[in-house]
């Protein structure tokens, strides 16, 4: 299973991508891991971070295509009327996120890849209308490393995760206005003494928490990350899981107090040999007290 999960706006349904042979497909599946449903064609790419309309009736993904192609594309619910975004423009879709009344979709897009790790950098944001009319850029300024990119309930601000900051290298969040992406800030969670970082940021619906992943500790030179929840208005942080591993993104449910993420259940398995990242779903609720795992076995693709 890949790392990025969503629900639906019924909380009804999850969604996911999960990979065999290193190629990536969209599925769906309930909160009890049953009706599975495989809904991209079978292809040489990977259809990656899916992610649902404000109104559920459609989902948009990034394609992936060996090394130098990832476009943003676009289907109807079911899986039907799969359309490119933005296969005419130059440059790697990274992160995706909807506009909350649905007009937009505010994606990165990497201008080149790092000479060391060949990972994408030198970023712009973007919005396109789902339709695929009216892309315009938001961002002037580059910024070097971007990621998780997360829009306000008010559809007036951008979240995400950058390693550029005055001070050090760490993951820290940025705030950009849209109308004036020159007032563009850091924001810095309070009561996060343990480190500083911020890893895989997501807003709830209402937009008065955030949640994210931070380093809770480290030990054996390995890294422990949790899921963290943020008040808006107060910036007061507090943990919620304690899964004693490495979580990855999360998404809030719509209707209740409650947060569904990832784990890296091979987190702790390094060396040459070791197997690549493998996620499993929990739920866990705002006092990170309640916990629950969604079993996913999803079948092997049809030949």
């Amino acid at each position: 299973m890949q790392p990025d999960v969503d629900l639906s706006p019924d909380d009804q349904t999850l969604l996911f991508s999960y990979a065999f042979d290193q190629t990536a497909a969209v599925y769906t599946a309930d909160l009890h891991g049953k009706h599975i449903k495989r809904l991209t064609p079978s292809s040489d790419s990977s259809f990656v971070q899916p992610v649902f309309s404000p109104d559920g009736r459609k989902i948009a993904m990034i394609r992936k295509r060996g090394n130098n192609e990832q476009i943003l594309c676009i289907m109807n619910r079911d899986g039907s009327g799969l359309k490119a975004l933005t296969d005419k423009l130059d440059g790697l879709v990274t992160d995706l996120a909807f506009s909350r009344d649905g007009r937009y979709l505010y994606f990165a897009k990497a201008y080149d890849l790092s000479a060391d790790t060949e990972s994408p950098v030198l970023y712009h944001i973007f919005r396109i209308h789902p339709d695929g009319t009216g892309l315009e850029m938001v961002t002037r300024q580059k910024e070097y490393e971007l990621r998780s990119l997360a829009v306000s309930a008010d559809d007036q601000t951008l979240y995400y995760v950058t390693g550029q900051t005055d001070d050090d290298d760490l993951p820290r969040l940025k705030v950009v206005p849209i109308a004036h992406p020159e007032k563009a800030h850091f924001l810095v969670p309070k009561g996060k003494r343990e480190d500083p970082s911020v890893n895989d940021v997501e807003l709830s619906p209402s937009g008065n928490w955030l949640v994210f992943t931070g380093i809770a500790e480290i030990k054996d030179g390995l890294p422990k990350y949790e899921q963290y929840l943020m008040n808006m208005k107060t910036k007061e942080t507090k943990r919620i899981s304690f899964l004693r591993s490495e979580t990855g993104s999360a998404v809030f449910f719509h209707k209740k107090n409650q947060v569904l993420f990832t784990e890296d259940i091979n987190w702790n398995r390094t060396g040459p040999d070791s197997p690549p990242p493998e996620y499993k779903v929990w739920i866990t609720d705002f006092s990170g007290l309640h916990q629950k795992s969604i079993p996913l076995h999803v079948p092997l693709p049809e030949r």
